[in-house]
């Protein structure tokens, strides 16, 4: 809309008419342009075709409707919580702001509630700023910018990657530090660590197929990012684990002390009721054993006779130490692995503890600033 003095008249001198419609290419038009776009704009309709609705007081309306394609700088490092600004930039390319003052007819600045319902943003009420360009031998130029907010709905991103994401993660870490049988085996974990570093790939095709391509990472990037390196870094933990295990075990090597005073105290009890009851058992053995052989007169048996029983029994004597012996050593060596598999147990339960701690609040900071995004 703008006002020209030479298209006045007086109504009453043409039977009341206030306004009169004619084509536009009849009249002057003001060279406006959009500064902020390189390309053609898509006209609906000719520019022959279009209309212009002059009043009598000489002010003109100019209204159609067209495609601007304008180019926008975006952030999108808190992708998908993020908010995109695009500036259109208005003004004449010929004359200056004493010929032609630009000005918005209205002003939208409450940009705390969305004016328009799409599926993908919330397009937030524009703000229109006025600036004079001075240019050197020429004159100031008034350019008009409208500043256009758009808001990018995160709901599809949270329950569909963000939170399935964590979610798996969880799961992975507790089958990493979590026995397979009753027998404490860690064989599989590996296979869990890579199945899961494998729907994570999954998952981050998905992610930077979507995304929008740019300079710095975005949250959403750096989330998925995380959980593959604590992925990565558990599942290494776990297979240095399992080889600790599996060289403590196979080796001559009995869990220090210090150890199991702190991780196991029961353990020293347990002990010594064990080794009540084999002095006990050792005890016994040697009353049955140690056989008082009577004296047989030559009525009864010979010296020879006696002499032959006495050395088998010493001989039974040695052979039941040597079973004996090699049970309590058998016995000592389960011991040695029952100690040593409480050890990694609680090892796997802190290691577990450790890292979903550290998962649950990397999570929180990482995401509980855009928690009101979701509202």
């Amino acid at each position: 809309m703008w006002k020209d003095e030479l298209l006045t008249w007086d109504p009453k001198l043409f039977n009341g008419t206030d306004y009169i419609k004619v084509p536009a290419s009849k009249v002057w038009l003001p060279d406006i342009v959009v500064e902020s776009s390189s390309l053609e704009p898509e006209y609906f309709m000719s520019q022959d075709d279009r209309v212009v609705l002059i009043t009598s007081d000489g002010t003109v309306y100019l209204s159609f409707p067209f495609v601007l394609t304008n180019y926008c700088k975006m952030n999108i490092k808190e992708y998908p919580f993020d908010t995109q600004q695009c500036t259109i930039k208005i003004m004449s390319w010929v004359y200056v702001k004493e010929e032609i003052t630009l000005q918005s007819g209205t002003l939208a600045i409450d940009a705390d509630m969305p004016r328009n319902n799409n599926t993908v943003w919330d397009i937030l009420p524009y703000v229109v700023e006025t600036f004079d360009l001075e240019v050197e031998n020429v004159g100031t130029f008034r350019e008009l910018r409208y500043r256009q907010k758009i808001k990018r709905k995160p709901q599809y991103y949270v329950w569909v990657l963000i939170v399935p994401t964590f979610i798996l993660t969880a799961l992975s870490l507790a089958g990493l530090y979590s026995p397979f049988n009753n027998a404490g085996e860690r064989e599989e974990k590996v296979t869990l660590g890579l199945t899961t570093l494998l729907t994570l790939a999954v998952i981050l095709t998905m992610v930077t197929g979507d995304m929008p391509r740019g300079s710095e990472l975005p949250v959403m990037g750096l989330f998925v990012l995380l959980e593959i390196i604590m992925i990565v870094v558990s599942m290494a933990i776990s297979v240095l684990t399992m080889f600790l295990h599996q060289r403590t075990t196979t080796r001559s090597c009995s869990v220090p002390h210090w150890l199991k005073s702190i991780l196991f105290c029961h353990v020293k009890a347990t002990g010594k009721v064990a080794d009540e009851q084999q002095a006990a058992f050792d005890k016994t053995r040697h009353d049955s054993l140690t056989l008082d052989v009577p004296f047989y007169s030559s009525s009864q048996a010979t010296s020879h006779q006696a002499f032959l029983l006495r050395a088998c029994l010493r001989q039974l004597n040695g052979t039941y130490a040597k079973v004996d012996g090699w049970l309590n050593k058998n016995e000592e060596e389960e011991q040695r692995k029952h100690d040593w598999q409480l050890v990694f147990d609680w090892l796997d339960l802190s290691l577990f503890l450790i890292f979903q701690l550290i998962h649950i609040i990397a999570f929180i900071l990482m995401f509980y600033p855009y928690s009101d995004s979701l509202n």
